[in-house]
């Protein structure tokens, strides 16, 4: 049942058993599908009271954090961003991109940079057309398909914070009216004039806010598509990040995909580091930005082999971000 979904907000959903015995059901938001669910014949009906709180589903959503939170330790996963330029022309070659990670066996992902530039690399199969047709550059993220990285740029920033901190920002990238765009969010940015602040709410995921959302005119952007695949790449000026790439230094970071099949509305959303991020259908909660669920990119040191070859070898300087390298391996 991995391909099959219910979708978001499936109000008329129908289980039921037929005649001949077997067990169906009826889900779908804009469309009505019919599943057959095998095996339950076996099962018998038991009656039991059962009472759910709201302090029980907080604590629920703090467990299964938590939990997250340890499997992402245990894991260490690890994006490494090397120096290089690669030559943007959206086709993410595999020579001219050393070091990638993966969503299952549908999406890549890589980072480079150099003295003024953050270079980033998308690759998606089989999830719909690159395309958006959101007129409000602030809600891409909830009006068709897009990329995006959310990174830390501060190392002196805790690595454990659940909530977003100065340095904190996301970079989406989409293609809206026909044209490729790059949108920066900054959810602590007291420098940033208040026509920029930008906040959204719900009853169930509460408000999200950021100081300053806007387009990044710098970014030079290059899309291919073939098929049911395409590929994205991007260069962002890194004084617009605020970030200053070192080696060996560790910061946290995440990417994802989002994807559509309409050109007007996100269909579903998967990172490769935050397994909570799925859902599509609250727009606070898409939002919202947890470093704490995120991994880390790691910035690899240069150095010379003997004999005069460069290889890239991470290492660093800085203590603390000594301690955190150990802990990831």
């Amino acid at each position: 049942m991995e391909n099959i979904t219910a979708g978001q907000e499936h109000f008329h959903h129908f289980f039921t058993q037929t005649a001949d015995g077997k067990f169906y059901v009826v889900i779908g938001g804009m469309n009505a599908s019919v599943m057959e669910v095998q095996g339950l014949e076996h099962i018998r009906r038991g009656e039991v009271e059962l009472k759910v709180t709201p302090q029980m589903l907080a604590e629920t959503r703090a467990w299964e954090a938590g939990r997250l939170q340890r499997a992402l330790f245990a894991q260490a996963a690890v994006q490494q961003c090397p120096p290089g330029a690669p030559v943007l022309d959206g086709r993410m070659n595999k020579d001219e991109w050393p070091a990638v990670t993966r969503i299952g066996d549908w999406a890549s992902f890589g980072m480079q940079y150099n003295a003024d530039r953050l270079f980033l690399g998308w690759t998606v199969e089989k999830r719909g057309a690159f395309t958006n047709g959101g007129d409000d550059f602030r809600r891409y993220f909830k009006t068709g398909a897009a990329v995006d990285v959310q990174l830390g740029t501060r190392a002196d920033a805790d690595p454990d914070r659940k909530g977003p901190e100065a340095g904190d920002i996301r970079i989406l990238v989409t293609r809206a009216k026909g044209k490729p765009v790059a949108v920066l969010y900054r959810p602590i940015a007291p420098d940033s004039p208040k026509s920029d602040r930008w906040e959204t709410s719900t009853p169930a995921g509460g408000t999200t806010a950021f100081d300053q959302i806007r387009v990044l005119d710098g970014a030079v952007i290059a899309v291919q598509e073939d098929g049911d695949r395409y590929s994205v790449e991007a260069a962002i000026p890194l004084k617009d990040l605020a970030l200053t790439p070192a080696p060996g230094r560790v910061l946290k970071m995440d990417w994802g995909v989002l994807t559509t099949d309409d050109g007007f509305v996100t269909r579903s959303r998967a990172y490769w580091s935050n397994l909570m991020a799925t859902g599509v259908a609250d727009e606070p909660t898409e939002a919202r930005l947890q470093p704490h669920l995120w991994g880390h990119v790691r910035f690899p040191a240069p150095r010379k082999e003997p004999g005069g070859s460069d290889v890239l070898q991470p290492k660093s300087n800085d203590a603390s971000e000594d301690r955190l390298l150990e802990e990831l391996e």
